[in-house]
């Protein structure tokens, strides 16, 4: 019986290792969450700084060279604050897994999130400056929906899922173009709020 004990613990052993080399498994439910608080509050900032609220903004309407800079500069600064928040509470975890963030899986994984990101933030900024704001929250969940469906293959299984929503969300903004920003609170904020719950309750 012993024996078989030993052997039980040593399967699991060697299980552990080999997700530890082929997943990385530091990321935090609170990066989601925290994320999610960063892009709501962003979107309530795009609502307000065009006189308009989340349900009832339309990108189609005309905007000032004042208001296309702040909304620029809402946007780089959410892009800041929710990568901070993000890397902050994953290193967290990670310190308290003992794993390094600087290893083979973890470069795996930004490469393939970063790729379709960068991509689409080059397109985005294209749009933005031949003024054709209308696709731009569609591009940018779609671009970040496709980086995280690519990136799921290196940790837990269920980020698919999330990227998957993305693309969704954005796929619909491409035929309900001018509520781009509705789309853009349900999927950066609300979604990552309720998937962080889920992923903290399970894996935190």
């Amino acid at each position: 019986m012993k024996q078989k004990d030993n052997t039980l613990n040593s399967i699991q052993d060697i299980r552990n290792i080999m997700e530890k080399s082929t997943k990385f498994s530091s990321l935090s439910g609170l990066s989601f969450i925290a994320a999610g608080i960063v892009a709501t509050i962003s979107a309530l900032f795009a609502a307000y700084t065009l006189d308009s609220n989340i349900l009832t903004f339309n990108l189609y309407k005309p905007i000032s060279i004042e208001q296309l800079y702040k909304l620029i500069g809402n946007g780089i600064i959410t892009l800041i604050l929710a990568s901070v928040v993000a890397y902050i509470f994953t290193k967290i975890k990670a310190a308290k897994l003992k794993h390094s963030l600087n290893s083979v899986i973890s470069r795996h994984l930004f490469l393939h999130l970063a790729i379709p990101l960068l991509t689409g933030g080059i397109i985005v900024l294209s749009l933005i400056y031949h003024g054709n704001l209308v696709l731009v929250a569609p591009l940018l969940l779609i671009s970040y929906g496709l980086g995280v469906v690519s990136a799921s293959k290196f940790t837990h299984a269920e980020i698919f899922y999330l990227g998957i929503i993305h693309l969704v969300l954005g796929c619909i903004g491409l035929f309900a173009l001018g509520n781009g920003l509705i789309l853009w609170t349900l999927g950066f904020g609300l979604t990552h709020i309720i998937w962080g719950i889920y992923f903290y309750k399970k894996h935190d």
